[in-house]
C-alpha cells in the first residue's frame, strides 16, 4: 500500500523557502508528508538532499525540519541538523596505579573522539539511532556512539572519569525527553551528570572499561519555546 499524492505537498515540505500554515485544514492535507519517502511520494522530482519540513504522526503532526539523506535513492533517511557541539570523548590514555591521578597514554582500541554534526532519527519513533554516524567528523580514533559516555583508565573514587559526552538540540525546534535514562555499562563502569536541561545534556563517565550509555534510544519532543517555525526560511 501507498501513500495518496495530494495536492497540499508542495505547500508542505517545499526545500528551503516554506510558509508554515497553521490551520487545521491544512494539517489534515499534510498527514501524508511523514517521512523523507513520502516526500518522494509527492512528487518524484524531489531528488536532492537537504533540509524539508516532515509532519510526524508521533507529534500530532507538527512540522519538523529534517534532513532527508539519499533523495535519489528509494529508501531516504532522516536526520536532524545540530547547531551546537555534539562530542564524544573515549580517551586515549589511563591512571598509572590505584592510589594516584597521575596518567599515562594507553591506546585502547575503541578509544576515539566523535564529532556529531547531524543525528540520524527514527521518524515513527523520533528517537535518536545512536550508531548512525554518516555525519560526522572523526577527530581522533574509532567512532563513538552518540550518548555514550565510557573510558578505560581504571579511575580511582578520588580522580575524574575521563570519557565525556557532550549533548545539544539547541535551536532544532526539538528537545531531549526528560523521560530519557542512563544505565551503567561494562566493568566497573560509572558515569555522572554534569549538566541536564531540556536542550543540554552532558555526561562524564569512566571504567575498566565502562561508563554509561542510554538505557533505551534517545528520544526527543518538540520544544514549546521555538519560535521560528512561523518565518519563511
Amino acid at each position: 500500500m501507498g501513500y495518496k499524492k495530494n495536492s497540499y505537498c508542495s505547500q508542505g515540505i517545499r526545500r528551503g523557502s516554506a510558509v508554515l500554515l497553521f490551520s487545521l485544514i491544512l494539517s489534515y492535507f499534510l498527514t501524508d508528508v511523514q517521512s523523507c519517502a513520502q516526500v518522494k511520494l509527492c512528487d518524484p522530482n524531489y531528488t536532492t538532499d537537504g533540509e524539508y519540513w516532515l509532519y510526524p504522526a508521533i507529534y500530532n503532526y507538527r512540522p519538523v525540519k529534517i534532513y532527508c539523506k539519499g533523495m535519489n535513492t528509494p529508501t531516504p533517511s532522516e536526520y536532524l541538523t545540530l547547531f551546537e557541539t555534539n562530542l564524544f570523548m573515549y580517551q586515549n590514555n589511563r591512571y598509572t596505579d590505584g592510589t594516584s591521578c597521575s596518567m599515562e597514554t594507553y591506546e585502547h582500541e575503541n578509544s576515539g573522539r566523535t564529532l556529531y554534526n547531524k543525528i540520524g532519527v527514527d521518524i515513527r519513533t523520533m528517537t535518536i539511532i545512536e550508531t548512525d554516524s554518516n555525519f560526522t567528523t572523526q577527530i581522533q580514533g574509532k567512532v563513538v556512539r552518540y550518548g555514550w559516555v565510557q573510558s578505560c583508565s581504571g579511575y580511582t573514587s578520588s580522580c575524574d572519569y575521563k570519557g565525556v559526552a557532550g549533548m545539544s538540540v539547541a535551536d532544532t525546534g526539538l528537545i531531549f525527553s526528560g523521560m530519557n535514562e542512563w544505565i551503567k555499562f561494562g566493568t566497573d563502569g560509572e558515569f555522572s551528570t554534569v549538566l541536564r536541561n531540556d536542550h543540554t545534556i552532558a555526561l562524564k563517565g569512566d571504567g575498566a572499561c565502562g561508563g554509561g550509555k542510554p538505557k533505551y534510544p534517545i528520544k526527543l519532543e518538540t520544544d514549546p519555546s521555538f519560535s521560528k517555525l512561523c518565518t519563511v526560511v
